[in-house]
């Protein structure tokens, strides 16, 4: 799983984009997400921002492995099942309610195409 810096760097990131009040907001926004294999850290960290845009674990989950085969494997799956949404501290602040195990996962080394490593994450 990715660590705790990354998880809050990139839903920070996913505020910003899906963020309506945002000058210049269209609800078309996109973020092109992905790593080496497209397997394991890219559709984790897409999940949790379905997650945290409203989806249940299940269904992210389902929508990520049906968009890309052999994507989240059986302990991310374990992780992502129990991670939950983030709460608002008294400022506004959003942070993580649960961290993630911090166990180490291995990935594939599988090599694609740009384009088939490539997950988009819009607005549903």
């Amino acid at each position: 799983m990715p660590n705790d810096a990354i998880v809050n760097s990139w839903l920070k990131l996913v505020d910003f984009i899906f963020d309506s009040k945002r000058d210049g907001y269209n609800a078309k926004e996109t973020i092109a997400v992905h790593c080496k294999a497209g397997l394991g850290r890219a559709p984790v960290l897409v999940a949790l921002a379905l997650m945290e845009l409203g989806m249940e674990p299940i269904n992210a989950i389902g929508l990520i492995r049906f968009k890309r085969r052999g994507a989240i494997n059986g302990q991310q799956l374990q992780e992502l099942v129990r991670y939950q949404k983030r709460d608002s501290d008294a400022k506004g602040q959003s942070k993580p309610k649960r961290r993630f195990s911090g166990r180490p996962i291995l990935f594939g080394r599988r090599r694609n195409s740009v384009k088939d490593n490539l997950v988009e994450l819009s607005t549903m």
